[in-house]
């Protein structure tokens, strides 16, 4: 579905009287040139002043009249051009935000951004340039194209040899233009990438001293897109002249056509009607150029959006139908269930990242997640928490299909705090509050207390009001990763899934958090991957996964017997033999 048939219910009715008023101010612009030959012409040479008045009077009420007009497009083009904007930016962002993580993994977050922002912009620009003075050229040339003929029918033939070289001239910019512009904005994206890895990297960049190297990769590319923008811009300015020249040869053939007539047939009145009407067809032809050059823009941009409106690509399965019907209790901790789960990135493509998986976790339990790196632990914990669908299989948490439409009451009773910790830019309380918005300076110290994080937060001159920047830029990994803890333990989950979210912080620090978790007064069930079987001294059962397979599942001393992937895990982190009996 293109943009105009998906929008055409939202801004139809105001662009349709939009046109209505461009069309009565082009018709008032029109008249005035015939009125002004029949004061020239008729009531100058009478001597009739009365008549003269009246002209002036007329052509006064004219002007008037379309200056209303006028006011009454520009006002129905900047609202209904702002409501665009805002919807299209409005639905590229949800659907952006709906899109399957495995999709979403794929996309260029640079490609999006110059979507939601310049080629939205582009879109924005063409249909306010439409509405105020876009559809006025093509009316403004038709009627003085028509008026022109009746004051004279042998201007006619001037203008019907000029009207066809401009619309061949514009069709050659239309077809060649589009080409150019797509790649005006493919250039921005990477500008755009360009910079944002810059200030992503710049500690590394410093640190390796490579300011200088990417000083000139980020040139290339500015130099790369001025360059594109140069051609495309060349290739469009070009055509305004060439039209301007074409009608000004054709007012010099109406001076020549007036000049050859017999003496007697000039009359002054109508020269000059005839002159202005070549003046606006002129103007018009020359708008109807500039439209070519924000045309083709526009639809490169338009195109750009509608890939992402159209977004292909498997739906979301967490809005789908739901695969179980039982009802979900309404608080307590909540067990896990995998039955025979497998997943794949691209369905029927890649290799199985996780295969054939079932067990189970009941409520209350501590159980974590081991195994080497690519294991597939990250991608188990995303379908336990909703995030992923699996390709094969089933996966429920307190009994319910936390994929389905039952799975939306259950998603609020799960925190999953990531390796990576997101902090957003403002303050600590800020920032826990996304965990419970309603939450209490008590509740504040007892989250960030079993998170390991009061000591630290309580040593800042600011307290609770102390600045993070932008993804916790402020902070160092390990108190990131403890507000972030803290900012889940507020939401009082029940079932809180840690993915490796204590890699940054140490031995004891670690063993504390992973106690007070165990200790809580209303404890829920805890999942965790980690990398230091360490960690798991107080877990209740332990997964080990080996290339995506369940290679044990159950106590740690029953693994030492059971599973050989565990012990060398264990002797690899140790340096000690795990004693199988």
């Amino acid at each position: 579905m293109s943009l105009v048939k998906r929008y055409a219910p939202v801004v139809g009715v105001p662009v349709v009287l939009g046109i209505g008023c461009i069309a009565l101010e082009a018709t008032c612009d029109v008249i005035q040139p015939t009125i002004l030959s029949s004061v020239l012409d008729v009531a100058v040479p009478s001597g009739n002043l009365g008549a003269v008045a009246a002209d002036v009077g007329w052509m006064l009420l004219v002007a008037a009249a379309g200056a209303g007009f006028a006011l009454g497009r520009n006002l129905l083009a900047s609202r209904v051009s702002q409501s665009l904007a805002g919807r299209l930016r409005s639905d590229l962002f949800t659907k952006i935000l709906s899109r399957p993580v495995g999709q979403a993994a794929h996309d260029d977050p640079d490609s999006l951004l110059v979507r939601l922002t310049s080629d939205v912009a582009q879109v924005q620009n063409f249909l306010n340039g439409i509405m105020r003075i876009f559809f006025k050229a093509p009316f403004l040339a038709v009627m003085a194209i028509v008026m022109a003929s009746l004051l004279d029918p042998l201007y006619a033939v001037v203008l019907g040899a000029i009207i066809p070289v401009v619309a061949a001239i514009l069709g050659v910019t239309i077809r060649r233009g589009f080409g150019l512009f797509v790649r005006v904005q493919a250039g921005l994206d990477r500008l755009t990438a360009s910079f944002r890895q810059f200030l992503g990297g710049i500690r590394v960049i410093r640190a390796f001293d490579r300011e200088a190297d990417e000083e000139a990769r980020f040139r290339k590319v500015a130099d790369d897109l001025a360059e594109t923008s140069r051609n495309a811009q060349w290739f469009m300015t070009r055509v305004g002249p060439l039209v301007g020249l074409l009608v000004n040869l054709g007012i010099v053939a109406v001076f020549l056509a007036v000049a050859v007539r017999p003496q007697g047939t000039f009359h002054p009145g109508r020269l000059v009607a005839l002159i202005n009407y070549m003046t606006q067809i002129l103007f018009a032809l020359m708008t109807v150029s500039n439209i070519a050059n924000a045309f083709v823009r526009a639809q490169a941009s338009a195109e750009r959006i509608n890939e992402v409106l159209e977004g292909t690509g498997a739906p979301d399965t967490t809005l789908g139908e739901p695969r179980l019907s039982t009802v979900a209790p309404a608080s307590g901790a909540l067990g896990i269930e995998f039955r025979q789960v497998s997943f794949r990135w691209i369905p029927g493509r890649n290799p199985a990242v996780l295969a054939d998986l079932s067990w189970e976790v009941r409520p209350g339990e501590f159980v974590g997640v081991l195994g080497a790196t690519g294991s597939g632990k990250t991608t188990l914990l995303q379908l336990a928490a909703g995030i992923q669908a699996p390709e094969e299989g089933e996966v429920s948490v307190g009994g319910v299909s936390v994929f389905g439409n039952e799975g939306r009451a259950i998603r609020p009773r799960i925190a999953l705090v990531p390796q990576r910790a997101n902090l957003f830019t403002g303050t600590i309380r800020t920032n826990l509050l996304w965990g419970n918005a309603e939450a209490t300076e008590s509740d504040l110290e007892a989250a960030c207390g079993a998170a390991a994080a009061l000591e630290f937060v309580q040593g800042f001159p600011d307290l609770w009001e102390t600045r993070v920047g932008r993804n916790g830029v402020t902070l160092s990994g390990g108190q990131r990763q403890r507000l972030a803890l803290a900012r889940a333990l507020l939401r009082r989950p029940d079932l809180l899934i840690l993915d490796d979210a204590t890699s940054a912080v140490d031995t004891l620090t670690e063993a504390a958090i992973l106690q007070a978790l165990v200790q809580l007064p209303e404890r829920p069930t805890v999942l965790m991957v980690g990398q230091r079987v360490g960690a798991f001294a107080a877990a209740d059962r332990i997964l080990v996964l080996d290339e995506g397979r369940q290679a044990g599942f159950g106590p740690a001393s029953s693994l030492v017997q059971t599973c050989g992937v565990y012990r060398e895990i264990v002797r690899s982190q140790t340096g000690l033999e795990a004693d199988p009996v």
